[in-house]
């Protein structure tokens, strides 16, 4: 009910704030129309969701726009500090784009500033933000990459009318970005060397495994608890880096014999993962942040991905050097209530099967 309530308001404010747009672009005469030929890309998603979009960014040479600029959650800025490229990065803050109406009016006005020809929504799932961003953007057509209308409802009826195209949801949304950008004429598509990260050229040996145990979503994590069997497991035959953030990494150290001297924390920012990805010969983790880099990387891994998921970005590639483990939605950290005998012998099987594969890229 609260839902439906709620769907109900962002109608009301969507078509308010368009109301007051029309008003204050008719006061301020300069945001009236002109040719323009510049592009709007809108991706409110996760970190997650921001790498994987990144693939656009990447072939931003075949872009024949004036201008081209993507609109983020500011509190991602620090991974496009290195960007030096063709795009103009807009930061906005969600949390006040949600509770402040001048702010929200202000920075939907800020936009309208650029007179966009077009404006494209690639975040992962339609939610009310992003909706109302590409909706009073100004653009002249508006296009998104999903029909996914979980959080708005019926209501998606009302907007859908100015849409110009959509695309399937069961489409893995790496291949979305590449149906998009086969569409501005992209033919041989550049997922690796990204402005984001690369990995230097050097010489040194890599003797480490990473695993990151972590991620913002209960529903994706197979469970830290495993991952504590995986890691002492493959200690024995492998040096391990562990990656997360402060306080994950704390409170997971609690779980992790401290004489063991094969296993080392790093809670590097995720803008500088590079440089530990450049000593590593393989991944393991859960579907997060650092798996879409190491996949970017054409770094060999070893994902799990919770059924619920499947598809959505992992699996994105069948090749030699990825391999993906499927586990079901009742088993994720999220809903597990007990680990017994019989969970502590499969997750062994697991990290016999890491270890052995593992060991074919460690040279």
């Amino acid at each position: 009910m609260k839902l439906k309530i709620k769907k109900k308001i962002f109608i009301l404010v969507l078509f308010f704030d368009k109301i007051i747009i029309l008003l204050l672009k008719n006061i301020l005469f300069f945001l009236h129309y002109k040719n323009s030929s510049n592009i709007l890309f809108v991706n409110d998603g996760k970190l997650g969701d921001l790498i994987a979009s990144s693939m656009i960014i990447e072939n931003e040479i075949y872009f024949k726009a004036q201008s081209l600029y993507l609109v983020v959650n500011s509190n991602y800025s620090s991974l496009f500090k290195k960007y030096k490229g063709n795009f103009n990065i807009i930061y906005f803050s969600k949390k006040k784009f949600k509770y402040s109406f001048i702010y929200r009016i202000c920075f939907i006005l800020k936009l309208n500033f650029f007179k966009f020809e077009e404006v494209y929504n690639i975040s992962p799932s339609r939610g009310f933000i992003n909706e109302e961003i590409t909706f009073l953007s100004g653009a002249k057509k508006m296009y998104s990459l999903n029909k996914n209308n979980k959080y708005l409802g019926n209501i998606t009826s009302i907007i859908d009318r100015y849409y110009h195209r959509f695309f399937d949801d069961n489409i893995n949304e790496y291949d979305k970005y590449r149906i998009l950008l086969e569409n501005f004429g992209v033919k041989e598509i550049n997922k690796n060397n990204n402005f984001l990260y690369s990995l230097k050229k050097s010489r040194s040996v890599k003797e480490y495994i990473l695993i990151a145990p972590f991620t913002s979503e209960m529903s994706k994590n197979y469970g830290e608890n495993k991952f504590v069997v995986l890691i002492e497991y493959l200690s024995f035959n492998h040096k391990i880096i562990i990656t997360g953030k402060d306080k994950e990494i704390y409170n997971f150290n609690k779980y992790i014999n401290k004489h063991n001297h094969n296993i080392v924390f790093d809670s590097s920012d995720i803008s500088e993962i590079d440089n530990i990805l450049d000593k590593c010969y393989f991944v393991v983790g859960n579907d997060s942040a650092i798996i879409h880099i190491v996949y970017k990387l054409s770094i060999p891994m070893f994902v799990f991905v919770n059924s619920k998921y499947w598809g959505k970005y992992f699996p994105v590639e069948y090749n030699y050097d990825y391999y993906y483990y499927y586990f079901k939605n009742d088993s994720c950290a999220n809903s597990e209530k007990n680990y017994n005998d019989k969970y502590h012998e499969k997750i062994i099987n697991i990290a016999m099967l890491i270890d052995k594969i593992s060991a074919k890229y460690r040279k």
